[in-house]
């Protein structure tokens, strides 16, 4: 059964797909996520979450690709979905004080 960080991945990479901004899950982990090929097949198959890095690098990406789209409802989608990830990424990032 797949956990809360690979269903997270598994939704950025379905709706980057259906936006068209990539075309496979490799070219996803490349131009999304900053990785290697093989990055999001690795991660969903053995259940992982997503690092912090790939999630900085997922952030940043889909901040630039969505500064630079000119459709207003795609750019929003996209701005959407940087949201989405700087959210996750600060829930892996928070540190309480004991």
């Amino acid at each position: 059964m797949a956990n809360n960080g690979t269903t997270f991945i598994q939704e950025i990479y379905g709706q980057t797909y259906q936006l068209g901004l990539v075309e496979t899950q490799d070219q996803f982990s490349q131009k999304i996520c900053g990785k290697s090929p093989r990055w999001y097949s690795v991660v969903v198959s053995n259940s992982r979450e997503p690092s912090v890095s790939s999630l900085w690098n997922m952030a940043a990406n889909l901040n630039k690709i969505g500064s630079a789209e000119r459709s207003r409802n795609t750019k929003r989608v996209i701005l959407e979905l940087h949201d989405k990830v700087m959210a996750k990424l600060q829930d892996k990032t928070i540190h309480y004080e004991v």
